[in-house]
């Protein structure tokens, strides 16, 4: 189209709400909670066929250990032991630990343990439908009953809690038990089928009832408070709970009888999962825009996104293909979440900074969240068939194995034995496994930036305004301090899935305050306590952006005021890290700070070994045992014991270290050992301007030598100062910047930047692509000081969204936007400059193409004819002008159409006294019927003519200047023209009589004054055409004018012209058949202006976003669909349509042009405040003939939802 990428959305919005399913009759809901329920069921419990073949037998023999172990224990347990005294010690009281051990095993192992043995008939499971099984298996729910388990119970850790919402008598308190409950649920679910006169059962039913609020917690203390959503979401819960609805509040859906029960909590349930799996924008525990997985306020890159994912998977899984199945904008969503879960895993291993407060958990995708995926490529699952490579890429039977089909769910030895079956089917497969996912990302929201070739992965992890920087307590990740310092990780090991392989051990002498790529005080280790934790940095600057997604670079102002053990350190630095493939190169300066008696350190690489005799190098070679200093400077060469290569060009000052280190495990007391080999720069005691730079090689340690004998061939550091740090990287011929100030930058295509920001640039075809992203989220105002408590003491705050943030970037040169962006715009043009405005928002990058000024103006159709004259009626009787001038007149506004034509027995090209005055012609005497409505607000004007010569047959030539009079350049505002100049059609020389010339005239538009750029740079107020030339059909100049007009690529209105001519040769020569045609922008072979010239379209009508007829549907959208844009009435025949509509799913049919490269997709969402619109779940099911040229296409789309919301998307290319 005219205008790539335009998209067009169909006048017509479907709306299905929850009335319509609510008016399911009795049978239908009964029908989709037995489909639900079955399917909940056989999930954990599998089928014959789960325990087949290799991996069905090792998952049998596995399930048969586990659940021979547990009724044994339950077989030997006392049950007269205290079976009157109820549960309610709280810990620090004697007999506690004894008491929360009895509860938490029956709860969390016992119970499951003699459900699954009773009901699931596996391979050597003895006990399958054992009538002493089941008897145990009450007996214990009458036990525990008699203890307090029952509907009223509480979880309070103390007392003081507990006067909030003291338990009934009789009913028990048990504490850190609350986020626990599921397999009591699910083992209530499993033996429901069994429970034909056990009293006690229905005492169960109602406490798993009772239980259902677990599933909306706001969190430990008040965990009988709902969670507090934003407007919209109302259903919306956080990631805690996320863990805990399927397995309590869900099953207590699948225990429901009465029919309007179960419709009501289906219905929740399908809200619940749908709201829950939106992007929601702040510190909420949710999805967040760049699809990272919040827990506590900040990302959670393991424990509690890992159990998030496939908990949600399966209620995707559960509800799916019913009328409570969840919005596809959400399994989206889900979808985006567990592609960016793998893609901060090199395979299993992840980096330490979004670990939370387990630095050693890691692996967890191969584990808790490895379910996701089988669930979603699984036919048998959500049949995701995109997700088969995914799977492919991570399964390996003995690096991940079954283990994910019982761990992970929080208090349950069981995820579900139906996975076996879906695996099965996925290890069948014969799909290819993904390629390893290469490129660069920034998640802003994370604080994190990822860069990943072949089989490698390097992250870094900042900290900012809006990010926390670590967290700890109760013993887990004490020394977590400088997690988000910048540290820099490579996991590059062979095995993938293990720290160490990479050089990274943190159970063994692992030097926490010695973090790589981290700029910190070097305290020293010792035994210790939970510090300040979550505490968030004054700055806003903190991000990255990247060129095409392959390269990037990434930045962040250090501002740490204090230690978190309060001890004031005022540390502060400018820090970068850029990649470009291989290479890494790291920057810091303006270093100061310290507490004066610890050193401020850059660690470069702290290394464990792992073998014996495992060194690093020193300049090519092994580095012995011990420490030295740098003194002198120079450049050296280092490699570490895994492989990377290290290139310093100023080394002085730089430390190294190997051998032992002495440490404490991560729960602050244990004390630990290990070899290594580290390196750092040492900045001294109290630095205060301090600074740094090394190269990486990835894998590089035997060819570093390379880059250090020629390191200009890899990288240039152009700038490197408080305000910009500049690298240049020659083979991928791109430039990075980091503002971290708004900041002049003379000598570079980046002349300056109005606020901090990130840039890459790279060279494209006659112009440039640059990349900016504004890392400042702007959700808070800039004075406001950001707590941990500040966000939770309003509720409202953790949804407080980003809002943007605008950058604007000066480049050197004149330069047009190519394609079209809506967060881009060229404000302006000085000194031969270009200003362009990034809006930026959530810290993600904006990327345009700009070209060299002119290239980017639309092609026109001149197929409009505006006016045409053959002059038949001469008349000689016009005044005659002063001689020695052009002569010109103008067509503005009702007038007469004259043509002057003089000759000059002189210069052909002068405006001498020797210039005559030989005719005029006009239109007869009578007023021209070219009027100014004839051209008003055209987007460009073709005047086409003939040089002709009277009848005495002469021969001679003539030399004509065409100008544009006036401008619209707003709608209130007409700005005098000004004739170009060497405007002459052919500045090399005149024409011959006879000839047939023609020139497009067209200016571009500016919103404010039109401004003439001059070739010194200066800008004038003045306004210049751009002229295209032919002769007798052949072109002969583009732009013959050279000084034009500036502006963006779009077209400004044209209201009226100017003709000047000039003669020599002869003593009289004229014009002859006039035309001024009406231009309109379009693509050469654009269907779509064929069409608007076919309906008679001009100027604004023919616009794509027109409606010249006034009938709600624009130009774009007629085309699409068969229209007639000239015919208000004929709307209702082309729109889309419903079709068969049933509870499960309904027919969308609309029209399809077939003689273009429009796209049409059908759309819905849940949920029209949020935006979130999705295909998933629409298939096309059939498709004909609809008149000439078009196509009737039929959509099936899934009747889902309370609310739902359908419409036709239509995008032009």
């Amino acid at each position: 189209m005219s205008k790539a990428g335009l998209v067009i959305i169909a006048g017509l919005v479907f709306c299905f709400c929850s009335g319509a399913f609510s008016a399911l009759t009795t049978n239908e809901i009964n029908a989709a909670h037995a489909q639900i329920k079955a399917r909940y069921l056989q999930f954990l419990k599998g089928t014959p066929s789960s325990f087949d073949g290799p991996l069905g037998t090792e998952i049998a023999n596995r399930f048969v250990g586990r659940v021979d172990l547990r009724v044994r224990q339950a077989q030997a347990f006392d049950f007269s032991a205290d079976a009157d005294i109820v549960f309610s010690l709280f810990p620090e009281e004697v007999g506690f630990e004894e008491e929360k051990e009895i509860y938490s095993v029956f709860l969390q192992s016992w119970l499951p343990g003699l459900a699954l043995a009773y009901t699931v008939d596996a391979p050597g499971n003895s006990y399958y439908l054992d009538p002493a099984v089941k008897d145990l298996y009450f007996q214990a729910l009458e036990y525990l009953y008699g203890r307090g388990i029952k509907s009223g119970m509480t979880f309070h850790r103390n007392a003081t809690r507990q006067l909030n919402n003291p338990p009934p008598p009789g009913c028990a308190n048990i504490v850190d038990m609350e986020l626990r409950m599921g397999s009591l649920c699910q083992s209530v679910l499993l033996m429901e089928e069994y429970a034909a006169g056990e009293s006690i059962f229905e005492e169960m039913r109602a406490l798993v009832e009772f239980l259902e609020m677990l599933g909306y917690t706001s969190g430990h203390v008040e965990y009988w408070i709902p969670y507090n959503p934003p407007p919209g979401l109302d259903h919306l819960v956080q990631s805690d709970a996320m863990q805990i609805y399927p397995d309590v509040t869900f099953v207590s859906a699948m225990l429901k009888t009465n029919v309007t029960d179960r419709h009501n909590a289906l219905l929740d349930a399908q809200n619940v999962f749908t709201d829950s799996l939106k992007i929601v924008p702040g510190w909420a525990d949710t999805i967040k825009p760049d699809f990272t997985g919040f827990h506590h306020r900040g990302i959670y890159g393991n424990s509690y996104t890992g159990g998030f994912l496939p908990q949600a998977a399966f209620g995707v899984y559960a509800l799916q293909g019913t009328p409570y199945a969840v919005d596809a904008n959400s399994v989206s969503n889900l979808r985006e979440l567990a592609l960016t879960y793998r893609l901060y895993c090199q395979k299993f291993g992840m980096p330490f900074g979004i670990r939370g407060r387990f630095p050693e958990q890691t692996n967890l995708i191969r584990e808790d969240a490895f379910g996701t995926y089988v669930l979603f490529a699984s036919s048998l699952g959500i049949n995701d068939e995109s997700m088969h490579s995914l799977f492919k890429r991570l399964w390996d039977v003995t690096d991940v194995n079954v283990g994910f089909v019982f761990d992970g769910g929080r208090g349950k030895i069981l995820r579900g034995l139906y996975l076996s079956n879906m695996l099965k089917e996925l290890d069948a497969l014969t799909a290819l496994p993904e390629d390893n996912p290469e490129g660069f990302w920034m998640k802003p929201y994370g604080g994190l930036a990822i860069h990943r070739r072949d089989n490698w992965m390097a992250a870094v992890k900042g900290y900012g305004k809006y990010v926390w920087d670590y967290e700890t307590g109760g013993g887990q990740n004490e020394y977590g301090q400088y997690l988000s310092h910048g540290m820099l990780t490579i996991f590059n090991g062979t095995s993938e899935y293990t720290d160490k392989d990479s050089g990274y051990d943190l159970s063994k002498g692992w030097d926490w305050y010695r973090q790589p790529g981290t700029t910190a005080v070097r305290f020293p280790l010792t035994a210790k306590q939970t510090d300040t934790h979550r505490t968030f940095s004054p700055e806003t600057f903190m991000g990255g952006v990247s060129m095409n997604g392959q390269n990037g670079v990434f930045g962040m102002i250090l501002n740490d005021p204090e230690f978190g053990d309060g001890i004031s350190i005022n540390l502060k630095a400018r820090k970068s890290v850029f990649f470009s493939d291989d290479l890494i190169v790291m920057l810091g300066t303006g270093i100061s700070g310290g507490d004066g008696q610890n050193r401020v350190e850059t660690t470069l690489f702290q290394s464990c070994h792992t073998s014996v005799g495992q060194t690093m190098k020193k300049d090519g070679e092994a580095f012995a045992d011990g420490s030295e200093t740098v003194t002198a400077s120079g450049s050296m060469t280092l490699a570490d014991p895994f492989g990377n290569g290290y290139y310093i060009p100023d080394a002085q000052g730089v430390k190294l270290f190997q051998g032992v280190q002495n440490s404490f495990d991560d729960n602050g007391s244990t004390p630990t050992s290990g070899e290594y080999s580290t390196v750092v720069f040492d900045h001294g005691l109290s630095p205060a301007a301090a600074e740094y730079e090394a190269a990486i090689l990835v894998g590089g340690g035997e060819t570093v030598g390379a880059l250090a004998a020629a390191p200009a061939a890899r990288y240039q550091v152009q700038r490197k100062d408080d305000s910009v740090h500049q690298v240049y990287f020659p083979q991928a011929d791109q430039t990075a910047y980091v503002f971290f100030d708004a900041a002049a930058n003379a000598s570079s295509l980046v002349e300056r930047v109005d606020t901090p920001c990130l840039v890459m640039t790279e060279p494209v075809s006659n112009g440039w692509k640059v990349a900016v992203a504004n890392p400042d989220l702007g959700i808070v105002d800039a004075s406001q000081e950001m707590t941990f408590d500040w966000i939770n003491d309003a509720d409202e705050r953790q949804y407080l969204p980003s809002t943007v943030q605008p950058v604007e970037v000066r480049l050197q040169g004149l330069w047009e936007l190519r394609g079209t962006n809506s967060a881009v715009s060229v404000t302006s043009y000085a000194g031969g400059d270009t200003l362009l405005r990034f809006d930026c928002v959530d810290g993600a990058e904006v990327a345009v193409e700009v070209a060299a000024f002119g290239e980017e103006t639309a092609a026109l159709d001149f197929r409009q004819i505006a006016f045409e004259d053959d002059f038949n009626s001469y008349a000689a009787d016009a005044p005659v002008p002063v001689d020695g001038q052009w002569t010109s007149v103008s067509y503005y506004e009702p007038s007469n159409v004259f043509v002057h034509v003089r000759t000059d027995t002189g210069n052909v090209f002068g405006e001498g006294a020797g210039n005559k005055y030989l005719g005029c012609r006009d239109a007869g005497g009578r007023t021209s019927n070219l009027l100014a409505q004839d051209i008003l607000d055209a987007d460009a004007v073709r005047v086409s003519f003939d040089f002709m010569e009277p009848d005495n047959e002469l021969t001679g030539a003539l030399s004509v200047r065409v100008g544009v009079n006036s401008v619209k350049v707003a709608d209130e505002d007409v700005v005098g023209g000004i004739r170009p100049v060497d405007g002459f059609f052919d500045p090399a020389g005149t024409y011959e009589c006879g000839a047939v010339v023609h020139a497009d005239i067209y200016f571009n538009e500016q919103s404010a004054e039109i401004t003439y750029i001059a070739p010194d740079g200066n800008p004038s107020t003045l306004a210049a055409g751009k002229m295209d030339v032919w002769l007798n059909g052949i072109n002969t100049g583009d732009d013959v004018v050279n000084d034009r007009f500036l502006g963006t690529a779009s077209l400004s209105p044209i209201r009226s012209l100017r003709f000047e001519t000039y003669s020599a040769g002869q003593n009289e020569v004229w014009f002859d058949n006039l035309e001024v045609a009406v231009g309109v922008p379009v693509v050469v072979g654009d269907p779509f202006a064929v069409w608007a010239v076919e309906y008679g379209l001009v100027g604004d009508d023919a616009a794509q976003t027109a409606d010249p007829d006034g009938d709600g549907m624009n130009n774009l959208l007629e085309f699409a669909l068969g229209g007639i844009p000239t015919n208000r009435s004929d709307s209702a025949a082309i729109l889309p349509i419903l079709g068969e509509i049933n509870p499960f799913f309904f027919e969308y049919i609309h029209r399809r042009r077939v003689d273009s490269t429009l796209k049409y997709s059908v759309e819905r969402t849940g949920d029209l405040v949020s935006g979130n619109w999705a295909t998933g779940g629409v298939a096309v099911t059939g498709y004909g003939p609809d008149g000439e040229g078009f196509e009737r296409v039929t959509n099936s789309v899934p009747a889902e939802g309370a609310n739902q919301f359908v419409r036709l998307k239509i995008t032009g290319e």
